[in-house]
Formats: structure tokens, sequence, C-alpha cells
């Protein structure tokens, strides 16, 4: 097992390909048990290693590059709970033990796992779906020639602002008592904006005007995408819908309690706000 060192710090980029590729003992391996993914002396194996351990892949493809060193994403057989704990992490330890160009591999690496253990057979008449095309990432049914993507579920994320306040919701299923921003997921046939709108009187009570994007950010828990707006108060009374969100409270910036972790983009948003809204 020697063969599990990181790249250079100096290689810095991940590039996402569809192509077919061959896996070779240099490639780096993605490899995931379950929902986590295998680190071995902390880092990325190379892919020679998973064959030292004798690990059979249920799964191989290949998902681009770093520096030149293709990476692949390989789902593999073995029980979790054969495996030392400390050589599988979950997608979110992940921002704390990893530098962000693997992380992004790692991302795409489960999502297309994800995608083809969903895929495995067709949804319409139950046949086994197969990948024909190699620069498209789509699963075909032979028998009747039913098509099918990796799914990708759009969300927004909002900070909500009046003059100088933020809000924040604590939601039902939260037992630390953390507040964050009110998010939602888009319904079919629903544009980004009106999404916004719905989701924040459903969950609130209250209408918002001069929706602004501010960015976008993958989730694979499991396949979101994010997608991140800042809004203003326009008018109503706060009222939590307790399905979802339990307490809403206006924060100033000097107020905010304990909020999400900076991997997510709801801690961009809010450090957007502070950054704006110092004294």
């Amino acid at each position: 097992m020697g063969h599990t060192t990181l790249l250079p710090d100096n290689l810095q980029h991940f590039e996402p390909e569809i192509n077919e590729e061959t896996i070779n003992n240099k490639s780096l391996a993605f490899a995931f048990i379950g929902a986590k993914l295998l680190l071995l002396k902390g880092g990325i194996p190379r892919y020679c290693s998973i064959e030292e351990l004798k690990f059979n892949p249920s799964y191989t493809k290949f998902i681009g590059r770093i520096n030149n060193i293709k990476c692949f994403a390989l789902d593999l057989n073995q029980e979790e709970e054969y495996i030392p704990q400390e050589e599988l992490a979950g997608l979110r330890q992940l921002y704390s033990l990893l530098p962000e160009h693997y992380i992004k591999a790692a991302i795409y690496a489960f999502q297309l796992i994800l995608w083809n253990r969903k895929t495995k057979y067709c949804g319409s008449c139950g046949s086994l779906t197969e990948e024909h095309l190699p620069k498209v990432l789509v699963k075909h049914c032979p028998k009747c020639q039913s098509e099918f993507y990796p799914k990708i579920s759009p969300s927004v994320i909002v900070a909500v602002i009046k003059d100088d306040e933020i809000l924040m919701a604590q939601h039902q299923r939260v037992t630390n008592g953390m507040y964050t921003i009110l998010a939602g997921f888009v319904n079919p046939g629903e544009s980004l904006e009106e999404c916004i709108h719905r989701e924040i009187k459903e969950e609130t009570g209250i209408a918002v005007r001069n929706i602004k994007y501010f960015g976008s950010q993958p989730w694979p828990f499991p396949d979101s995408l994010m997608i991140g707006f800042m809004a203003d108060f326009e008018s109503g009374i706060l009222k939590p819908d307790q399905e979802e969100i339990s307490d809403l409270k206006w924060f100033k910036a000097s107020e905010i309690p304990e909020w999400p972790d900076k991997v997510s983009i709801a801690r961009s948003l809010i450090d957007s706000f502070i950054n704006n809204h110092q004294q």
C-alpha cells in the first residue's frame, strides 16, 4: 500500500472530462464504499493500491484529470464494516481533509456512481441499461430505447435582507439550535424567481422583492445544485409554517448565532451580508 500519497500541492486543477479512457496503475481512484470515499494514508489512492487490496469495483468511470493524471470513479463491492473507519470519509468530512480540486473530483465521482446505481435497469421496461456514447453521460435501454441522464435537482437558497438585518430560520429537523437562511427545491414548470416567492411565502408568510443572483454550488446530498440569491423584504408578518420551519428571526450582523460551516453557499451568503453590514 505504498502508492497512496496525494499529488504535489502545486497541482491544483481538476478538469472534468467525458470520454472513454483505460485505467492504469498510476490513475487516481476516487473509490466509494456506500456513500464514503476510501482514503489510504490520508489521501486519494492510486489504482495500483486498489488492486493490491484486491478490492472489486462494480463500476469504473473515467471522470477527468488532475494535471494530466487520469481520475476514475470506482464503486467498490466491499462491506463498510470491514474497512478501518479512518480509511473512510463522508463527503462533508472531505472539506476538512482534502484540497479543493480533490473534493471537486470526489463530488463528481460520487454523483456518477449514484447515477449508475439508480439506472442499472430501465425504469420503463426493467431491462439492463448500457452506456454506448463515450462522450455523453446517458444510459440507454436497448429494448425500449429509453434514455437516462444524471439527475440534478435545482434548489434555491436565499438571504432575505430588511434594512440592516438578515432573516434566518430554525428548521424542525435541526437538533443543535442552529439558524440558517431559507432554501427550497424548484418545482416542475417553475422559474427560479417563482420558486423563491413561493418558498418564502409558504415558509415565512412574507413577500420579497429585488431578487439578485449571488452564485451556485453543486451539493451532492445526493444530487442538488444550490442556486443562491439575495432578496429584500417587501411586506408581511413573520409566521413559521411549523412543518419545515420552527422559528424565524431577524438578526443584525453582530447578532448572528452559530451558522453553517464554510463549505456551504449558505455560509457564503451570510458572510457577504456580514461584510456589507459591519459597524
